[in-house]
């Protein structure tokens, strides 16, 4: 598989839960392995999430090779939903520390864990 076969690929989570598409390949320069793949998130990811006061949609993420379950027509991750909200929400966190980022908001038929 080349670099080139990895980007513009729709990414879901191990549930199903569509985030976006891979648009970049994040390697370390000192030992020329992949760290990560920049996933462009999609467009109505914050109104999914509850969020509507944080715009994401086409924001980007970066997501380690270590969360990566498989590529195929998709890339599948390893996390599910909830996983990955709780990495999304950390990475919010970690670029804009004046942001207060509030836990998704339950939607009906949702169960949210505490």
């Amino acid at each position: 598989m080349y670099g080139k076969d990895m980007l513009d690929k729709e990414v879901v989570a191990l549930d199903g839960w569509k985030i976006g598409k891979s648009k970049e390949i994040i390697f370390d320069n000192s030992s020329w392995q992949i760290t990560s793949l920049d996933v462009e998130l999609k467009g109505n990811i914050e109104n999914e999430l509850g969020w509507d006061n944080i715009p994401l949609s086409h924001n980007r993420l970066p997501i380690a090779v270590s969360q990566i379950q498989g590529i195929g027509d998709m890339i599948t991750l390893k996390g599910t939903k909830q996983e990955l909200v709780s990495i999304l929400t950390s990475y919010l966190k970690s670029q804009t520390p004046s942001v207060q980022v509030a836990p998704p908001t339950p939607q009906p038929g949702v169960t949210v864990p505490i």
